[in-house]
């Protein structure tokens, strides 16, 4: 069981990853599929998902660079923002770093999508594996530099997942005001701030189902 960061520790990966981002791709995902999306399709080029929505008017194309909404697409890499408009509907997502590391998976490998909302089904699923299959992937500011929400929801998962029981209020707290946390309140992004800061809030887990020509197929696992 390993705790992994950015695209600079890609060739330690493990059977099964569960990628990281906690600020935001990874909340953009789980309420994508919360609020009842059929799929997400994590798109790295941000053209290639312009083409996309060309070609599919009707899907929702939802993304970001620099942490800023990309003219022209439907929407922003935004938990809290998330419409009512993806319910049934195919969901683009193009980001600055979760993209690129749920891309970069080898096709071999499980990929599920993490976060503290969704940590314990996480971790209830992961319970059986041994840990050497298992990788924590702390995507990091745009999967170049260590972000410590991210690399903090890995320990967590990792510390969970050994038998422990760690403080999630304090690591909460800590987080409140972390270098990431600073941004989102630059940008007036709180709201995504708070709700990717929350604890068990999406009992869903979702996973790379697919993967061709640089699209990531996300969906909801069923779990037992």
């Amino acid at each position: 069981m390993t705790v992994l960061s950015t695209l600079s520790d890609l060739s330690k990966l493990a059977k099964t990853v569960v990628v990281i981002d906690v600020f935001r791709a990874s909340n953009t995902i789980i309420e994508a599929l919360h609020k009842g999306a059929d799929r997400v399709l994590v798109v790295e080029s941000l053209l290639r998902a312009q083409q996309l929505k060309r070609e599919h008017p009707e899907w929702v194309v939802l993304g970001e660079r620099a942490g800023i909404k990309v003219d022209g697409l439907d929407g922003d890499n935004s938990p809290a923002g998330m419409s009512s408009d993806v319910k049934g509907n195919t969901v683009v997502l193009t980001t600055s770093g979760g993209a690129k590391c749920v891309g970069a998976v080898p096709r071999e490998c499980e990929v599920l999508i993490g976060s503290f909302g969704n940590a314990p089904e996480i971790s209830r699923l992961l319970i059986n594996k041994l840990p050497d299959e298992i990788s924590f992937w702390a995507v990091g500011e745009k999967a170049e530099f260590d972000a410590d929400e991210d690399v903090a929801c890995a320990k967590f998962l990792e510390n969970v997942q050994r038998g422990a029981d760690p403080d999630f209020g304090r690591i909460q707290s800590t987080l409140e005001n972390c270098v990431g946390a600073s941004r989102l309140k630059k940008l007036g992004q709180t709201d995504d701030l708070a709700l990717c800061l929350q604890f068990s809030s999406r009992a869903i887990i979702p996973f790379r189902e697919s993967f061709s020509d640089g699209i990531s197929e996300i969906k909801i696992k069923e779990v037992e």
